[in-house]
């Protein structure tokens, strides 16, 4: 057994130092290591052996070095932007649209020429989906509303409804009825309506 010397002892005439290191039988090792004399040595550590990677699996670790990096998401993000802000006929197309008037809705307004009768023209009723003001060469406003039946319609402002627009948010329920045409002192015709306005949660707003 081999074991290392904590108290210098004598052996067989031989003297054994403190902290030497000795292979002695085992009984006689037993009863150093009892009387305090010495204590049973460590056993060297094994070296390890190097991991050894089987040779296919060597080679596509080199080629995987050797790839170039993957572009990152960032990057690829950063590129896009760096196209879209190069000039080109991208921003000339959104230029024009920015030019066009936007598109609103059928007009439910009844035209002031040749005024049909009230009986032809069904209530305008739903809800305000857009509220857009100073709309076209005239700079007039117009409002967007959703029937229950699900058709958009437009409404344009008119000096009967001037209450009505003044007060008009999206999301306002709306109800107009055309009743007819009237005549002013200067002899110029214009149409007459009926209306409400209610908020978002149902409470009058205003009425004409």
């Amino acid at each position: 057994m081999k074991i290392k010397v904590k108290e210098a002892f004598q052996y067989q005439g031989e003297k054994l130092e403190k902290g030497e290191t000795v292979n002695l039988g085992d009984s006689v090792a037993k009863t150093a290591i009892e009387k305090g004399y010495a204590e049973k040595a460590e056993e060297g550590k094994k070296e390890e052996m190097p991991e050894l990677k089987p040779v296919e699996e060597a080679e596509e670790s080199s080629e995987a070095e050797e790839r170039e990096p993957e572009v990152s998401e960032k990057e690829k993000t950063a590129e896009k932007v760096k196209e879209t802000e190069e000039p080109g006929s991208f921003f000339g197309e959104m230029e024009r649209k920015l030019d066009e008037e936007p598109e609103n809705p059928p007009s439910w307004s009844p035209a002031r020429e040749d005024a049909p009768d009230p009986s032809e023209i069904d209530d305008l009723k739903g809800r305000v989906q857009r509220v857009n003001r100073n709309v076209g060469a005239n700079e007039n406003d117009v409002i967007a509303v959703k029937t229950p039946d699900g058709e958009t319609l437009s409404l344009w402002k008119k000096a009967a409804l001037g209450d009505l627009f003044n007060a008009v948010e999206v999301g306002d329920y709306v109800a107009v009825r055309y009743t007819g045409t009237e005549t002013s002192a200067s002899g110029r015709t214009y149409l007459t309506y009926r209306y409400l306005l209610y908020d978002k949660d149902k409470n009058l707003k205003v009425s004409g």
